[in-house]
């Protein structure tokens, strides 16, 4: 009997960092990005033209767009890249280059308008905890001060 119950206490024991846990986010679930970008400015949560989900949001007063990727029929993400668009600036070609050779998680290019485009994938599949999006939120708004006073010259 000891035995059994010495055995059951050790088993109790191991699965409990199991229920302690955080459960996963994932692109699959918009609601749970949704609100986790709403620590961060605005958001709001809607559809894109193809159907799949978007957040717009808000980050110091800059706009920028949750982007959900490789769904099926609006359903089912995998993944998200999050994107921000400015018009009425001058910016080179050589500007882009030098923010994409010394940054290492955003990209930036110049879309068909010659307007700066500022962007960053998130691979969300199998899923992440709530604190590693979070930290990927906290890089994105990094890259978007950085961009605005670097790229776009605009002081803080």
């Amino acid at each position: 009997m000891t035995k059994r119950l010495l055995a059951l206490v050790a088993s109790l024991a191991m699965l409990a960092p199991l229920a302690q846990a955080e459960a996963l986010v994932d692109a699959a679930n918009p609601a749970a990005l949704y609100e986790l970008a709403r620590g961060y400015g605005s958001a709001e949560l809607g559809k894109s033209e193809r159907g799949n989900p978007k957040i717009k949001g808000r980050i110091d007063g800059m706009a920028y767009t949750i982007f959900f990727l490789q769904c099926e029929k609006g359903e089912k993400c995998r993944d998200v890249q999050l994107s921000a668009g400015w018009s009425g600036y001058d910016v080179s070609q050589a500007q882009i280059a030098d923010w994409n050779s010394s940054k290492n998680y955003s990209k930036a290019y110049l879309d068909d308008e010659n307007d700066p485009i500022l962007e960053m994938d998130i691979v969300m599949s199998p899923g992440m905890s709530p604190a590693a999006f979070e930290r990927a939120l906290g890089l994105w708004k990094k890259a978007l001060r950085d961009f605005r006073k670097e790229v776009l010259k605009v002081p803080d």
